[in-house]
């Protein structure tokens, strides 16, 4: 039986082909779902999944993407015919159905009208892409500011640590029912208080302290936790007995860790506690007063030390100076008495000898 390389060829670039035209219209819904999951969150790509979970979840998206730009390029074409070429939707159903050499008339037609117009079929799909990221941006924007993601679950975002570390799952009607408390709001919120247990060589201790930022690896999940105010204490400083339930803070149990900033490393966390304390609350004022009040301590201490650093290297000077001078004073007077040979000594003997 002769070799027919043509029906060799054919099926392989069938695949080629179709592959490529499907992920052509394909691509728009992914984009538009990256650029709608990413945002303006600090963490990376890839947390968004792999790129074949995507595929499923981007095409409701990549369709109607694709139905309102091939609607809008029709009415661009009725309204200026002679700027803007027609959809020829026989040649774009043939390169998707995997049709190649079954018809060579159809062939003709479908790479006929690639080729007459090469660069209107680039532009078609460039700005169709564009269009699919500037409406995931612009989505993303009005379901921020409206706050949809915190009362629609379908319209949240995969950020739970940014809901839970900035307060804004008190605004969740999910998580009210399931147990949680509605006697503060985000907008009430003015601070998170982290409480971690953090594993060291030869026992555990307790960190606590206000959230000022936390940050991402490349992998997308939470790297560090970003503190001010700092605490720690071992777990054999447990309150006992009524002071378990105690709200407030014993100084006399925890060891404040003098510094500007403190970072958590999650990898060095056991466990996690969030406290978000309202805008007013007298107890983080009073942590606010005392972080104020050690780092005016800290400035003096600074201060002090300075000047005592200046005083020193005065007087440095000043000891070199006596000593410089001290060792110039002989070169100029001449040698004084102590410093004069035996030879030169009055003798009391020969002057009483010639005054007599």
């Amino acid at each position: 039986m002769p070799f027919k390389p043509r029906t060799f060829v054919f099926p392989v670039m069938n695949l080629i082909f179709q592959a490529v035209a499907l992920l052509a219209f394909i691509l728009p819904g992914l984009l538009f779902r990256s650029a709608y999951k990413q945002g303006l969150w600090n963490y990376p790509l890839g947390r968004l999944g792999s790129f074949t979970e995507q595929v499923p979840r981007s095409l409701a998206h990549a369709a109607w993407i694709n139905f309102v730009w091939a609607w809008a390029v029709g009415r661009i074409h009725h309204a200026w015919p002679s700027t803007i070429q027609d959809i020829n939707y026989k040649a774009v159903i043939y390169w998707l159905t995997n049709k190649f050499g079954s018809n060579d008339m159809y062939f003709d037609t479908a790479v006929k009208s690639l080729t007459d117009h090469p660069s209107q079929v680039f532009l078609y799909f460039f700005f169709m892409y564009a269009f699919s990221i500037a409406c995931g941006w612009a989505m993303y924007g009005a379901v921020r500011y409206l706050k949809l993601d915190r009362y629609v679950p379908a319209l949240r975002f995969d950020n739970d640590w940014h809901y839970q570390l900035h307060g804004e799952i008190l605004d969740f009607p999910d998580y009210i029912k399931r147990g949680g408390t509605a006697d503060i709001k985000h907008k009430d919120r003015g601070w998170t208080i982290v409480v971690a247990v953090v594993d060291l060589k030869d026992q555990s201790c307790l960190y606590s302290g206000i959230l000022i930022d936390f940050f991402f690896d490349q992998h997308g999940n939470i790297d560090r936790l970003l503190l001010v105010g700092a605490m720690r204490r071992s777990f054999d400083k447990d309150a006992a007995g009524d002071d378990i339930c105690s709200e407030s803070i014993d100084p006399a149990r925890w060891y404040k860790i003098k510094g500007h900033y403190f970072v958590l490393r999650m990898s060095e966390i056991k466990t996690l506690n969030f406290d978000y304390i309202a805008a007013k609350d007298k107890e983080v004022e009073d942590i606010a007063a005392d972080m104020n009040r050690d780092l005016d301590l800290e400035l003096a201490e600074l201060e002090e030390e300075e000047a005592r650093r200046r005083e020193k290297h005065v007087e440095d000077l000043l000891r070199e100076m006596r000593d410089q001078i001290e060792d110039a004073l002989p070169l100029v007077d001449g040698p004084t008495v102590e410093d004069r040979a035996p030879s030169e000594s009055p003798d009391p003997g020969a002057e009483e000898s010639s005054s007599s």
